[in-house]
C-alpha cells in the first residue's frame, strides 16, 4: 500500500513537472506577477508577521516580486535552508549574498541568530509540483515542508501554482499536509 502511494505520487510528479517545464518563461512571468498580486493583496498577507517563502527556481511560481514587495514592508521575511535535521527559516533582509544551494535554489547561509521561529502570524507559503482544489499538494519528494508544517505552528500554509498544476487526483498519505489555501493566476482558493 505505502509503495503504491509512492509509485503514484511519483508518476503524478513526473507529470506535472513536465507540463510546469512546458510553459514559456514569458506566460509564467505573466501569471506568477498575477498570483503576487493575488497573494500581496489577501488578509492573509495583510495579517502576517512573519513571511516564510520559497526563493523561486526552475519553472516554479516566480516569487522574487513577491519577496521584493515583503522586504520593503515591516514584515519578518525568511527563506527556507534544508538541513539534514529538516527546514529552518533564515530572516533576510536584502537578497544579496545569497548562496546556491545543493538543490539548485539561492538561500542564506544558516546562521543560528537569524533563524525566525513561527508562530500564530507566520505565513508559509509553499512550493508545490501539483496542488487539488482540496488542498493537496505533492512537492519534490523529501518531505520537508510537509514536515516543518506538522511539527510548527503558523498561521496558514499557502500554496503557489498556475492553473496547469492544479488536478482532481493527487495521491496523499497521512503525513501530507493540505494548504489552507492555493493562489493561481486565476484567483484565490480558500480550502
Amino acid at each position: 500500500m505505502k509503495y503504491d502511494l509512492k509509485r503514484r505520487k511519483k508518476i503524478c510528479r513526473q507529470k506535472y513537472l513536465r507540463i510546469r517545464d512546458a510553459v514559456p518563461v514569458d506566460e509564467l512571468r505573466n501569471k506568477s506577477a498575477a498570483i503576487a498580486g493575488y497573494l500581496i493583496k489577501s488578509a492573509l498577507y495583510a495579517d502576517c508577521a512573519e513571511l516564510f517563502i520559497y526563493n523561486s527556481m526552475r519553472s516554479e511560481v516566480i516569487t522574487a516580486g513577491i519577496i521584493s514587495a515583503a522586504l520593503g514592508s515591516d514584515k519578518i521575511i525568511a527563506l527556507p535552508v534544508t538541513t539534514p535535521a529538516g527546514l529552518s527559516f533564515v530572516r533576510i533582509t536584502s537578497t544579496d549574498g545569497l548562496l546556491k544551494s545543493s538543490f539548485g535554489v539561492h538561500e542564506p547561509s544558516l546562521n543560528a541568530e537569524k533563524i525566525v521561529r513561527s508562530g500564530p502570524r507566520t505565513l508559509v507559503v509553499v512550493p508545490g509540483v501539483v496542488f487539488s482544489r482540496d488542498g493537496r499538494r505533492i512537492g519534490y519528494g523529501g518531505g520537508y515542508y510537509d514536515k516543518f508544517l506538522s511539527e510548527n505552528e503558523y498561521m496558514a500554509a499557502v500554496g503557489l501554482c498556475i492553473d496547469a498544476q492544479l488536478s482532481g487526483d493527487v495521491p496523499a498519505g497521512v503525513s501530507d499536509v493540505r494548504m489552507d489555501c492555493i493562489i493561481t493566476e486565476s484567483g484565490v482558493i480558500v480550502i
